[in-house]
């Protein structure tokens, strides 16, 4: 094995069986890389249970659309390393990773370095990228929870918390409002808050991220009173702030036809753009205008950064001497799952009348597994279940009795065989879902590009 690959596999072996919580040794790490020069650029920290990707994938499509120079830190990733750190403009791939990757581990003193987790280390990994690469955003999407995930030992200017939902209850709490208080630890005093629940959402998680707010004196600004949707065509940005106005805007005409939870999504990002033009600590800004970063994503071209892909994307693929249409989304726990059922419904792919759309599922078994596959029934039938190569990966025997009627397959090349056939309609694409770990291997074994 070659030098880089057998680092790059031992970064893999850091994962962690157990979460510990801290950011004593994040903090150790960039104290002794140079905390001031790493943490300088104006950051953006995007926290919550389901949407951080995808707003996080169109707040730096906007950016990079006004010719700033913006990294995007996402994770898990699909198939390769190198998805989870973009900078606009350039070419990131797994072997200049591994280069850098290397760097930070002769810049760092061993016993340092060995105590660092491997999201800790992505995570520095990503910030000496941006400084070395030289941009003038960074947006950080938190990996968990918020109080004592890595990335919050930036600075940040700016912080988004895009949903609260049950998930990593055995880490963050087991109600919403405990839950909240978890992600509400990446605010700051006086920088401002983007919260993407609006009026009919979890009142008692609004509460309390209202209240850390408060207490911070952070700006507050929620989604269905400062940003939304005003119709089918358009929607509206009014944040509160001396010399802003109103915006009503056209939805990009790529979205039109989008689920709600992706308009949803777009909408904070497109907020975070509007404060950033007027009030960002970016002064090549003053001269942009929101309707053009909008406009923007509708150009042929336009770079997708793999935190938007596997959400709600529809795909065709080749099989054999066959075509395919797929639609892939990582809906990996229950509320992701309602967000797709709500998005089959509302772009009309099952009605009312009772009509379905086949699926292949493989959910982790650490999450809900049996909520999800609840949730998918209503519109999915049949529904072909597969394993994953992770030691994550569920099995027949986690799956409640109720759903044991369905055919369980060790990968998903063997479900494919099995079961590609079942879909009502030529018309209708068969959706693939569930963990990102799920969604990588269908397209590892379609060798979707990414």
């Amino acid at each position: 094995m070659s030098a880089p690959a057998a680092a790059f596999s031992a970064l893999f072996a850091k994962r962690p069986t157990v979460i510990k919580p801290g950011l004593a040794r994040i903090e150790a790490g960039l104290a002794h890389l140079g905390a001031d020069a790493l943490l300088a650029t104006p950051t953006v920290l995007i926290a919550g249970t389901n949407g951080k990707g995808t707003t996080s994938g169109f707040l730096w499509q906007m950016l990079s659309a006004l010719e700033v120079r913006t990294g995007l830190f996402t994770s898990p990733h699909l198939v390769h390393f190198a998805e989870r750190i973009r900078v606009s403009g350039e070419s990131v791939d797994d072997a200049l990773l591994l280069r850098e990757l290397e760097r930070l581990q002769q810049d760092m003193p061993a016993e340092l370095y060995d105590l660092l987790s491997f999201f800790e280390i992505n995570t520095l990994l990503a910030l000496r990228l941006f400084q070395r690469m030289n941009t003038t955003i960074d947006l950080l999407e938190v990996g968990l929870g918020g109080r004592w995930d890595a990335t919050n030992a930036s600075r940040p200017c700016l912080t988004i918390i895009t949903s609260i939902g049950l998930d990593h209850q055995e880490w963050l709490g087991h109600t919403s409002a405990e839950i909240a208080g978890e992600k509400a630890g990446i605010m700051r005093p006086g920088v401002p808050v983007i919260w993407g629940g609006d009026a009919a959402g979890d009142a008692a998680a609004s509460e309390v991220l209202r209240q850390r707010a408060k207490a911070l004196g952070a700006p507050f600004w929620q989604q269905g009173q400062h940003f939304g949707p005003l119709d089918a065509a358009h929607f509206y940005v009014d944040l509160p702030l001396p010399g802003s106005r109103r915006q009503e805007l056209p939805w990009p005409r790529r979205l039109a036809a989008a689920p709600p939870y992706l308009r949803d999504n777009f909408l904070k990002a497109a907020a975070a753009v509007s404060w950033w033009i007027d009030h960002g600590p970016v002064p090549a800004l003053r001269q942009a205008q929101l309707a053009g970063a909008v406009a923007a994503l509708d150009q042929p071209g336009i770079v997708v950064p793999p935190s938007l892909r596997a959400r709600f994307e529809r795909i065709t693929v080749a099989s054999g001497s066959s075509k395919h249409e797929l639609l892939l989304d990582v809906c990996h726990n229950p509320d992701g799952a309602r967000a797709v059922v709500r998005g089959l419904r509302e772009t009309s792919l099952v009605d009312e009348a009772g009509g379905k759309v086949a699926a292949f599922v493989s959910i982790l078994a650490d999450k809900d597994c049996d909520e999800v596959l609840s949730i998918l029934r209503t519109v999915c039938d049949p529904v072909v279940l597969f394993a994953v190569s992770s030691e994550r990966s569920w099995s027949v025997a986690r799956i409640a009795r109720k759903h044991r009627d369905l055919p369980f397959y060790p990968s998903f090349a063997a479900a494919w065989a099995a079961g590609r056939s079942g879909a009502p309609s030529a018309s209708s694409p068969v959706l693939v879902c569930g963990s990102v770990h799920a969604v990588g291997e269908v397209c590892a074994f379609f060798s979707i590009p990414l």
